[in-house]
């Protein structure tokens, strides 16, 4: 069964991100549903299409991906009440790294997942063709259909099952939503002395860019690696105004310092 439309179930930066890319690929958006009707409506006139906040009111169609990008926390109850789409001509999948495809067997008999690998905002439109897309369903059909509906939009996809999904995750927290804070953390302290974090962005991009053609371990540098002990003492001096940076500062420090002494 070719997936022939798209029922989005979540406007958020996931849904709107993932519509656009459907829609600029051809492929027919049929309605947004959003508990906040006015979120759903935003989207749905960007998308051509209806928008509506009752899940009762979702139409039951054929040769149709019911694809749920909503919160982690919203996919058991959403999957309960939209129990009704469990037909043969409907597939159900959420888009959550953590999320095991299970959680919608109980409740549908086509179901899986599409996880797009990367930081979506709404904001920030991407090229979907450079991001990769993990999907897996335990029917080889659907898996199939899910497989081919992605091939529409990106140049990257790969079948991951829940448990490979559920470790791609981990990391993915660690290189994506760790950075950012410590990102955050170091634009706060910057800005506290009353310099700007403009300072900082070629490191981030370096940093960034390095890891592009190697390894990140083979491109470490800074004190900690160095077992410069006097400027870790001295960073640690000045953070103590800060003690939960000081701490974190502290614990990440010691991993790299065992890290790198293993490597010694």
């Amino acid at each position: 069964m070719p997936i022939e439309q798209v029922v989005l179930i979540g406007a958020g930066n996931v849904g709107w991100l993932l519509g656009q890319s459907f829609k600029e690929k051809g492929i027919k958006i049929a309605q947004v549903f959003s508990r906040q009707i006015k979120h759903a409506q935003a989207l749905a006139k960007a998308l051509s299409c209806r928008a509506t906040n009752d899940l009762q009111k979702l139409p039951v169609l054929n040769n149709c991906l019911y694809l749920m990008a909503v919160k982690d926390d919203s996919i058991a109850d959403l999957s309960r009440q939209l129990s009704f789409l469990s037909g043969p001509g409907q597939i159900i999948a959420h888009t959550s790294g953590a999320i095991s495809s299970e959680i919608l067997g109980t409740h549908f008999e086509k179901y899986g997942v599409f996880y797009p690998l990367q930081t979506l905002s709404k904001e920030r439109p991407l090229d979907f063709a450079k991001i990769p897309i993990c999907i897996y369903a335990p029917d080889h059909e659907v898996q199939d259909d899910l497989s081919g509906l992605a091939h529409c939009i990106s140049e990257h996809v790969q079948v991951i099952n829940d448990e490979q999904r559920k470790i791609l995750h981990v990391a993915a927290v660690f290189v994506n939503n760790f950075s950012n804070h410590l990102f955050t953390i170091g634009r706060q302290i910057v800005e506290s002395e009353g310099l700007d974090f403009d300072l900082l962005r070629p490191l981030i991009l370096e940093t960034a860019a390095k890891i592009m053609d190697h390894f990140p371990e083979d491109m470490q540098t800074g004190p900690a690696k160095r077992k410069d002990q006097q400027t870790i003492l001295t960073h640690l001096q000045y953070l103590q105004k800060y003690p939960e940076w000081q701490n974190l500062y502290r614990v990440i420090s010691h991993s790299l310092q065992e890290t790198y002494n293993q490597k010694s």
